[in-house]
């Protein structure tokens, strides 16, 4: 998986391709790429240690009511969180 979330960020993947990045054992959401960018000036940009998308994993479902289960679980976000890490 980190290859393929390597390979985003240089390349337009097809969307098929990234159906494995949207399980719930890796990201969980169903855009896991493109959706959020994070811009730094000129000036910060040397103090970028890191940028990565956080898991939501389960929590990036929703699911329809069952009868064990009357209330739909809603999805907290169709994408995954954007952090930068900053050495300040």
């Amino acid at each position: 998986m980190q290859a393929l979330c390597k390979r985003t960020k240089s390349e337009a993947v097809p969307r098929k391709e990234l159906a494995p990045l949207a399980s719930k054992d890796v990201l969980g959401c169903r855009n896991p790429v493109a959706l959020d960018q994070i811009l730094v000036s000129d000036d910060l940009a040397p103090k970028v240690r890191e940028a990565r998308k956080i898991s939501i994993g389960f929590y990036g479902r929703s699911l329809g009511p069952t009868e064990t289960k009357p209330d739909p679980l809603l999805a907290v976000s169709d994408h995954c969180p954007s952090v930068v890490t900053l050495s300040l």
